[in-house]
C-alpha cells in the first residue's frame, strides 16, 4: 500500500489531479536517471508546485508512513532510534520497489529531518539534500534557560498529546474547530501565498487536516519520538551532518519573510562544511515557513537552480 499510493506526473503528460489526490508527502522528480524526493508533512499545500516542476522532471507523489493515506502502523515506542528506522527504512524500501539507484533527497519541517537521517544511513543512494526550512538544526538550549511558559508547555508535551489530537476528540465540533484553526493560521500568511491568492481553497486545507488529523494516531508521534519542547531536536541536523557522515552537496532553503526556523542555523552549519563540500543557505523572498506555499514561484525556480547545479 505504501508504494501503491504513488501517483506519476510525466514532464509530457501531466495528470489531472483532483484536491483529495494531491494529499501526497513525497514529490520526486527525475532528471534523467536520477530522483528527487521531496517528503512534506502538509500536503495540499505542494499543490501550486507539483505542475511547475513536472514540466521539467518526471514527478512521483507518495506519502509517509503513517500520514495521509499512507498505511498507518502501530508505533510499539516513543524511542528515537526506533521510530527513525520507521520512517527511513520505509522510504528506502520505497526506493527498493521502485528500483531507483541515485537521487536528489529533500524534505520540509521534520521531513528534513528524516531526510538528513536517510542521507546518512543509506548514502549510496543520495546524489544531492534539499531542507527547506528544517526542523531541529541547532542544539537544544539548556532545560532552565527556557522561559516559565515553555516549560509548563514541556509538561504538557510529556504526556504525548499533539495538535491532532483536536480533531480526535473534538466529536462533531471537529470540522468546524480545524477550520477555525486552519483560516487562523492563514491570515498571518504572507499576502503572496498560494491560499490567499486563491489557489488552494482555505476549506480544503481544513477538510485536508480534518479527515487526516481524526485518522488512527501513527506517523504523528514524531513529534514527540524525535522533538523536545519548541521544536528542538533530539538529534539536531547539526550533530547528525558532518563533513565525515555526508558527502554530498546540501542546500538549505528558508523563507525570508520571516521563517520561524532561523536561517542561521544552517548558515552555522554550513560553516563546518567550509573548503569541503559544496553546503548553501538559499532564501525565498516573502516567504514564511511554508516556503513552497508562500512564495511558490520563487521556492520552484531556486529548487530547480539548486538542481542544476548538482
Amino acid at each position: 500500500a505504501f508504494v501503491a499510493a504513488a501517483v506519476v506526473l510525466s514532464k509530457t503528460s501531466l495528470a489531472v489531479l483532483s484536491q483529495s489526490q494531491i494529499l501526497s508527502s513525497y514529490a520526486m522528480y527525475t532528471f534523467w536517471t536520477v530522483y528527487l524526493v521531496l517528503p512534506v508533512i502538509v500536503a495540499i499545500s505542494h499543490a501550486r508546485n507539483l505542475e511547475e516542476l513536472a514540466k521539467h522532471y518526471d514527478v512521483y507523489a507518495v506519502e509517509w508512513m503513517g500520514t495521509g493515506r499512507s498505511d498507518r502502523p502501530k508505533f510499539s515506542s516513543y524511542e528515537l532510534e526506533y521510530a527513525d528506522a520507521m520512517f527511513v527504512d520505509a522510504l528506502e524500501a520505497w526506493r527498493k520497489e521502485l528500483k531507483i539507484h541515485k537521487f536528489h533527497l529533500g524534505g520540509h519541517s521534520m521531513g528534513a529531518m528524516f531526510a538528513g537521517a536517510y542521507a546518512v544511513k543509506y548514502p549510496g543512494h543520495v546524489q544531492h539534500l534539499v531542507l527547506i526550512s528544517p526542523a531541529g538544526v541547532g542544539h537544544p538550549p539548556p532545560p532552565g534557560a527556557l522561559p516559565l511558559g515553555l516549560r509548563i508547555f514541556r509538561s504538557v508535551w510529556n504526556l504525548q498529546w499533539t495538535p491532532m489530537s483536536v480533531a480526535r476528540y473534538a466529536g462533531p465540533l471537529g470540522p468546524a474547530l480545524l477550520r477555525f484553526i486552519a483560516f487562523a493560521r492563514v491570515s498571518v500568511m504572507p499576502e503572496m501565498s498560494c491560499i490567499h491568492r486563491g489557489l488552494i481553497p482555505k476549506e480544503a486545507l481544513a477538510a485536508y487536516w480534518y479527515n487526516n488529523w481524526g485518522l488512527e494516531k501513527s506517523g504523528e508521534i514524531a513529534m514527540h519520538s524525535h522533538l523536545l519542547p519548541g521544536v528542538y531536536a533530539k538529534k539536531p541536523l547539526c550533530v547528525m551532518l558532518t563533513p565525515e557522515t555526508i558527502k554530498v552537496p546540501i542546500t538549505f532553503m528558508y523563507g525570508g519573510g520571516p521563517d520561524w526556523m532561523t536561517a542561521s542555523h544552517g548558515e552555522k552549519l554550513a560553516e563546518t562544511f567550509a573548503g569541503k563540500q559544496s553546503v548553501e543557505v538559499v532564501i525565498v523572498p516573502g516567504a514564511g515557513h511554508q516556503v513552497f506555499m508562500d512564495n511558490a514561484p520563487a521556492f520552484n525556480e531556486l529548487l530547480l537552480s539548486a538542481l542544476a547545479r548538482s
